[in-house]
């Protein structure tokens, strides 16, 4: 699997954090604290307990949604700059 279908799951992990539907929310949040989590952090090449921080963060910020939107740029971002200094 590539890098990118790993940081598509994150991405789509933090969002789910963020949703009205509880359900998503909780199964997000119990997710973060899996192995799986540290898992797909590891594929994904991203520090796992530093994004593991932000996202316990997360819903104490004033605007969780724009929180998440800006964590997920700032992933994206380094993706894109991983992908430009190995390509």
């Amino acid at each position: 699997m590539n890098i990118d279908l790993y940081n598509s799951v994150i991405v789509q992990g933090i969002r789910d954090a963020v949703s009205t539907n509880e359900r998503k929310m909780y199964k997000a949040y119990d997710w973060f604290g899996s192995n799986d989590f540290e898992l797909v952090c590891q594929k994904a090449e991203l520090n796992c307990k530093n994004l593991r921080s932000s996202l316990l963060s997360l819903h104490s910020s004033e605007n969780p949604k724009k929180t998440s939107e800006d964590m997920i740029s700032a992933i994206r971002g380094s993706v894109w700059q991983k992908n430009n200094v190995d390509g």
